[in-house]
């Protein structure tokens, strides 16, 4: 992990994990750079206000030497880059510091912007917006989130559609897809019934062959023969 993070840094690591930094958190900032300004006056870009692992902000020492009205302008433009990664409900009194500036007003000096600054953080807790800043520099260290891969709009579509279908076809559907259709089944064999008492013997007889040959008379046929044989 770095010693030190520039705020600039700090805020673009905030944006890609869809954080905000807290205004009062921006003004502290600000505040301390301007208090490391009014003992040597440099013009800074937001890379040149460092926090510290213990949530300290410093001034790099690579900053270039400048007067104090640049000095100060420079501040202002820490403090509007502070302030935009904030978000909505910046009080107006922060924020015009920043217009002024933008309108080419004459800047105010270093000492005005400090108590200006100041008294937007009454009352001032310097302890606790010091770890604040102090989680900020660990949180900095871990990896953005992954992106979420994008859907294709037919998927999704085709899902919906899916889930939407009535059960009932959901269900039967599957079955039928793995069942043979009728026309591949082979042919069902009918089950012999077997029948039973007298009709099982007169059944026989006519599947069988076996009855009286046709040619061969009964008695009562002779007996007719031979009657009507002695009557001639």
């Amino acid at each position: 992990m770095s010693r030190d993070v520039g705020v600039g840094q700090l805020v673009e690591e905030l944006e890609q994990r869809g954080d905000r930094l807290p205004f009062e958190i921006g003004a502290f900032v600000a505040l301390e750079a301007c208090e490391g300004l009014l003992q040597e006056s440099v013009k800074l870009a937001a890379d040149d206000v460092r926090v510290t692992l213990d949530g300290s902000v410093v001034v790099a020492g690579s900053a270039q030497r400048a007067e104090p009205d640049e000095a100060a302008r420079s501040l202002v433009s820490v403090l509007a880059r502070l302030l935009v990664a904030a978000g909505p409900g910046v009080p107006p009194y922060l924020l015009q510091l920043v217009h002024e500036a933008e309108t080419g007003q004459s800047p105010r000096d270093l000492r005005h912007l400090h108590d200006a600054i100041e008294a937007s953080l009454i009352p001032i807790n310097r302890g606790a917006s010091r770890r604040v800043l102090a989680r900020l520099v660990r949180d900095s260290d871990r990896p953005p989130a992954p992106e979420v891969p994008q859907v294709d709009p037919r998927e999704l579509d085709a899902e919906l559609d899916e889930l939407l279908r009535d059960p009932a076809s959901r269900t039967l559907e599957p079955a039928q897809a793995g069942s043979p259709s009728q026309a591949d089944e082979g042919p069902i064999t009918e089950r012999i019934r077997m029948p039973t008492g007298g009709a099982s013997r007169t059944g026989t007889a006519a599947d069988t062959g076996t009855g009286p040959d046709p040619g061969t008379a009964t008695g009562t046929d002779t007996g007719s023969d031979t009657g009507a044989d002695a009557a001639a």
